[in-house]
């Protein structure tokens, strides 16, 4: 079973990755989410402790990525170890 850090780190994985592919810096995104730089920060690095759904949705509205489309990728990297 895969451990809830693990989660995180792939989340914060994908989130940076499709942050940087929109060429978003960490404080446009906090603008355009109302989230704190600081908290991005640290899910970008997958040092969160948790990710709430809404700070997710937020995210992934500004990102153009469903929801869904980030569960299905971290979903695919577990399956493949």
């Amino acid at each position: 079973m895969i451990k809830k850090s693990e989660i995180l780190q792939l989340l914060g994985q994908r989130i940076k990755y499709y942050r940087e592919l929109k060429g978003l810096t960490l404080n446009q995104m906090s603008e355009l989410t109302g989230i704190k730089k600081n908290y991005l920060k640290r899910i970008d690095k997958g040092n969160a402790s948790s990710v709430s759904i809404l700070h997710l949705v937020k995210i992934s509205e500004v990102l153009d990525i469903s929801v869904y489309d980030f569960i299905v990728e971290i979903e695919k990297c577990v399956l493949s170890k």
